[in-house]
């Protein structure tokens, strides 16, 4: 794993901002590529990621404001930069302590499916996230929650193409919910198309 100090010679690949406790025992993150290397960068997540939307000249704050409306909740929202570069926010570490942080941010393009593990303790990874590198990410939320942060990002990234009259190229929204086995679609009638989910059997989303 290599050690770096700055972010920008693959701002443009990133599949995963890890947080981790570094080679010098401090907050480090673990920067996944799309080719499936891992950098360690000395710095906390928050830094990493203003540095992230600094570099696409993103306002976080307005971000977070934007689509937490869509998603009618103020925390974790997802965070949209560019056609391929949605993050969503997960639970990648269990910290030392409360103020180390515990979130973590994968790129939903960059996600192939999510691996429930079944028999863990308290403190012991739920679930993994296995990027389309085939690296795989421990992550502290269940299964099902992971999938429906995914769903999420998935939702807020159709909005941003749309806000800003985009076209993705990566799967549709559809492709992604029914390969991570969301749910399933249903057609009311000939015109409505919607989702049912997994969880919540009978209900509409």
């Amino acid at each position: 794993m290599e050690e770096i100090t700055a972010i920008f010679d693959f701002m443009d690949e990133i599949a995963a901002l890890v947080p981790c406790y570094g080679s010098r025992g401090g907050n480090a993150v673990r920067v996944y590529t799309k080719d499936g290397t891992v950098h360690e960068i000395t710095k906390t997540t928050r830094s990493v990621l203003k540095n992230v939307a600094a570099h696409y000249n993103v306002d976080l704050q307005a971000i977070s404001n934007t689509y937490g409306l869509y998603l009618n909740r103020t925390l974790n929202i997802p965070i949209p930069l560019t056609a391929a570069l949605t993050l969503a926010a997960l639970k990648l570490r269990c910290p030392k302590y409360d103020s180390d942080g515990a979130n973590g941010y994968i790129n939903v393009h960059e996600v192939s499916q999510v691996i429930e593990l079944t028999g863990t303790k308290k403190g012991e990874a739920r679930c993994l996230v296995e990027l389309k590198s085939g690296e795989k990410i421990p992550c502290y939320f269940s299964g099902t929650s992971t999938s429906k942060r995914i769903h999420e990002a998935w939702r807020v990234h159709k909005q941003f193409l749309d806000r800003h009259k985009l076209v993705g190229g990566s799967e549709s929204v559809r492709e992604v919910v029914e390969n991570l086995g969301l749910g399933k679609w249903e057609r009311l009638n000939k015109d409505i198309l919607v989702l049912v989910t997994e969880d919540a059997p009978g209900k509409y989303s």
